[in-house]
């Protein structure tokens, strides 16, 4: 948590309405009100006038027992309506029926909570509550609250049901917030309850204060990004307050979207002088009829992100943020199970797809995937097509437009008649354009390697993305090569590969400890790392036991921190008693003339007791200035390792005297090299 909201205390009332059952919370009016002419679904009991009588919805009822389940909540068994008296206009009968939790009266749920994830930590959000209660008029201003002449009220929406959210004063910032809103909706498109994506299901009354200071209220905020931005504003507005000593009242305020502005002094509980309601009869629930209704219930949200991770081999992130819509976690897993040849690989371009480039599409588009023409189907054959090598993914991105209204992938690729360049020889013609128009930028590869990509980019648009990318790649590295190793680069300094048979349990040992062992008759081991030429790279054995049953596993050690640091990254080969030099002899032939090969020997006694200092000052200078260029040694590495592939297999090609088989690929070797630099 930042230290800007160190000292913030947020809690949220949430109103959802109901909008999956057809009729009002007490009355048979038709839940059905949006776009209808105002005031046309309205009757006695929705108004409130004398002598009529409300009846509880049964479905509400098994409706908030559905969430109260999902949320973890504690279903009360016995409960009854109150009234909660105020005198505003989008009430006509000066009370709105709902639930209270005190003087004898119980919520329809207490306790819960919705668990949250900020910056790959998880939180835990308690609930305080969750009752039922009728929806208010809607008040229709012109322009914005503030400024309007005049105010309409359209009753409409009186007596439509809601089930109010009560947290506890639990979250410290305004994206925790966010975050927390984003799961309840998730949650309750599980459970069916309600369509939150539909105008004005979904409001917020945020509660926020400084710790020690009187909290405000801000009312009925519509979408989860303004209760983030509202959040933001009343923060710096309190704090602002109390730095220039000024009061901070409670009171209700409203957002404009910019900034909250004062509609009225915030009243206490005692003023809305809560009674139960006489005309409704108190609400029994068994425990038979909960645990139907927890029969009924599907999975959810946490139990299908572990479902999946599992079952797709997908990660947490991924996983979490399929099933954040419930629409788009049901499209995938009917997607990705429409072709039996697909594997984790499609399963995650499946997810890709989906997350990225579909979802984007929908959010601006302001479009749920339910509400487009797009079918599963239609992904699997964008990936297949990608496989086939008939299209670009560059290409497939263009056809998401179409793809939304439903034009299947085989007819858009007819229409707009692009395919894949896989032809080496028409693509190396591209290739050689591109070399000529941008020699600056492949100047600047041997020092930032992320020039290629600039590179690859350049040939991207020459052929407006039909180019082969693995292709592409490969042509261009060997173009590279050619200035690597033409007269224009001459100086290319060859980089040193020493094996060295020294384990890393020595090695870390003095690391660690920032000493060096003290060897009269021959520099330390730990001093000759230190005094090697700063383009090199160093295979280390590994030890595993001890004595004769030590088994050694060699891995990339590149010391680019040392010495508070040593990275490993095993390459995939083992030996008992270490014998390498049939790798050297493999090694050398194929590479002797670009890289420099050695051997160092660990020595014979690993005694390290006794050690001399090595200042801190002079390791900084050592790091700085002797690991500076690397990306130069890199790109060379690389173009070495793709011009020579064809030789780099070296397989079974040695049996160890522990029975072990020796199974390397050189090139995949040296570019591990390359990644690990």
């Amino acid at each position: 948590m930042s230290d800007k909201y160190k000292d913030v205390v947020i809690g949220l009332e949430v109103h959802i309405q109901l909008t999956k059952l057809k009729t009002k919370l007490f009355c048979s009016c038709s839940n059905d009100y949006e776009g209808k002419a105002p005031n046309t679904y309205v009757c006695p009991i929705c108004i409130g006038l004398p002598g009529s009588l409300p009846v509880v919805n049964e479905i509400a009822i098994e409706f908030a027992t559905r969430l109260a389940l999902a949320l973890g909540c504690k279903i009360n068994d016995s409960m009854y309506f109150f009234r909660k008296n105020y005198f505003y206009p989008d009430m006509s009968k000066n009370f709105q029926i709902s639930q209270y939790n005190k003087a004898g009266g119980k919520a329809f749920g207490d306790g819960g909570k919705i668990t949250i994830k900020i910056d790959g930590k998880t939180k835990d959000l308690q609930l305080d509550r969750i009752h039922l209660e009728e929806d208010p008029a809607r008040l229709v201003h012109q322009g914005s609250i503030k400024s309007s002449p005049y105010t309409l009220v359209d009753y409409n929406r009186s007596g439509v049901a809601l089930i109010e959210i009560v947290s506890d004063p639990v979250m410290s910032s305004p994206e925790e917030a966010r975050e927390y809103l984003n799961q309840l909706k998730s949650i309750v498109s599980y459970t069916g309850i309600a369509d939150l994506n539909l105008e004005g299901s979904c409001r917020v009354d945020a509660n926020i204060s400084i710790k020690g200071h009187p909290r405000s209220e801000v009312k009925n905020i519509n979408s989860f990004k303004e209760v983030e931005s509202a959040l933001k504003w009343e923060i710096l507005r309190q704090k602002d307050h109390i730095k220039s000593g000024k009061e901070v009242i409670q009171e209700t305020r409203h957002w404009d979207g910019t900034l909250t502005i004062p509609l009225r002094t915030k009243e206490f509980e005692k003023d809305y002088r809560y009674f139960p309601e006489q005309d409704l009869v108190p609400i029994e629930i068994e425990n038979d009829y909960i645990e139907k209704i927890k029969a009924k219930l599907p999975e959810m949200p946490y139990v299908k992100t572990q479902r999946l991770q599992n079952q797709y081999n997908l990660s947490e992130f991924d996983a979490d943020n399929l099933v954040l819509d419930k629409d788009i976690a049901d499209f995938f897993e009917e997607g990705v199970n429409l072709d039996n040849s697909f594997t984790n690989r499609e399963y995650k371009l499946f997810c890709n797809w989906v997350m990225n480039d579909i979802s984007a599409w929908l959010n601006e588009n302001n479009k749920s995937i339910k509400t487009t023409m797009l079918n599963p189907k239609q992904i699997v054959d964008l990936i297949n097509s990608i496989k086939e090598g008939k299209i670009t993914g560059k290409i497939a991105k263009t056809f998401v437009d179409d793809m939304m209204f439903g034009t299947n992938v085989k007819e858009i690729i007819k229409r707009k008649g692009k395919i894949r360049i896989s032809n080496e020889t028409k693509l190396q013609y591209f290739v050689d354009d591109v070399f000529e128009e941008n020699i600056k930028i492949v100047h600047n590869y041997l020092k930032n390697p992320k020039a290629l990509q600039a590179l690859i980019g350049c040939v991207m648009g020459k052929t407006e993305g039909q180019a082969d990318p693995e292709l592409t790649r490969e042509l261009i590295l060997k173009n590279l090569f050619k200035y690597y190793k033409g007269s224009k680069y001459p100086n290319i300094t060859k980089p040193k590969i020493y094996i060295c048979n020294i384990s890393t349990n020595y090695i870390k040992a003095n690391v660690e400890a920032r000493k060096l062992p003290i060897r009269r008759q021959k520099p330390s081991y730990i001093e000759r790392l230190r005094l090697l030429d700063k383009k090199d790279i160093f295979l280390i054995r590994r030890t595993y036991g001890s004595g004769e049953k030590q088994t050694g596993v060699y891995g990339i050690y590149y010391c680019t921190k040392f010495p508070g640091e040593i990275k490993e990254h095993p390459f995939g080969f083992r030996s008992g008693d270490i014998h390498i030099s049939p790798l050297i002899s493999k090694f050398k032939p194929i590479f002797n003339e670009d890289f420099s090969i050695r051997i160092i020997d660990q020595p014979e006694n690993n005694e390290s007791s006794k050690v001399s200092g090595l200042k801190n000052t002079d390791l900084k200078g050592y790091v700085s200035n002797k690991f500076k260029d690397m990306s130069i040694m890199k790109n060379y590495i690389r173009a070495i390792a793709e011009e020579k592939k064809e030789d780099c297999d070296i397989k079974k090609d040695y049996i160890d005297n522990d029975g072990y088989e020796i199974s390397i690929n050189v090139y995949e070797f040296l570019m591990d090299i390359v990644d690990f630099i």
